[in-house]
């Protein structure tokens, strides 16, 4: 099993890698955690999560996108 990273993420959903650092240090993202050691973040994806997440909103997100 490879590492998903936030850039990798970002580029799924259609946004910004800083969005989804924010999204996971603020615990907005049910797929991942994000972990501060001293002043430096830790991010980790979780695989199933994150296709779940996707499977839920990733149909919203394209018709949002078809509307707009």
């Amino acid at each position: 099993m490879s590492k998903i990273t936030v850039n990798d993420v970002a580029e799924a959903l259609g946004c910004s890698p800083q969005s989804v650092r924010i999204g996971l240090q603020r615990g907005l993202f049910p797929f991942g955690s994000a972990i501060k050691t001293s002043s430096k973040y830790t991010y980790v994806i979780y695989e199933k999560k994150l296709k779940e997440y996707i499977d839920i909103w990733g149909s919203q997100m394209v018709m949002d996108q078809l509307l707009n």
